[in-house]
């Protein structure tokens, strides 16, 4: 499966999504994943380390920075090996770039994930409120206004 396959438009919008733009969907950097991880237990949705089949999970933001993706697929970065935060339901919360990147480098390959207890808007909400979360447009750029709003 390549690139162009995967998005609906050339403003490279997955299929499938929720609909959320980037700058509202949260990041947690490597270096604070083992507390995110601890602050999802103490909030009852404690996550299990794994691996799935890529094709298993589903997009929640709309925007995808293309370039950060065919960057992966290039470079076979250990990057690729940080696990992709997921919800119970299977939606991705942090890691949309490496979860493409390893599908379209193989559709039938896996990736590393942390799958929560949480489904995806419960999941959102949690990792949205851990103090360390980063936010960034589709550009790369950090974000700090951002809507908590579920709704788009």
């Amino acid at each position: 499966m390549k690139l162009n396959e995967l998005f609906e438009t050339t403003i490279f919008i997955p299929q499938g999504n929720l609909n959320i733009p980037r700058r509202n969907m949260p990041q947690v950097a490597e270096e604070h994943q083992k507390e995110y991880f601890e602050y999802l237990k103490d909030h009852g949705a404690e996550v299990k380390l794994t691996k799935v089949l890529a094709k298993q999970l589903k997009p929640t933001q709309k925007e995808i920075n293309v370039k950060a993706v065919e960057d992966l697929v290039k470079s076979g970065s250990s990057k690729l090996k940080k696990p992709i935060i997921v919800s119970a339901d299977g939606f991705v919360i942090d890691g949309h770039h490496r979860w493409l990147a390893t599908l379209n480098k193989n559709e039938e390959g896996k990736v590393n994930v942390a799958i929560s207890k949480a489904p995806v808007r419960r999941l959102l909400v949690l990792t949205r409120d851990f103090d360390k979360s980063l936010f960034r447009d589709k550009h790369n750029q950090e974000y700090r206004d951002i809507n908590t709003s579920l709704e788009h």
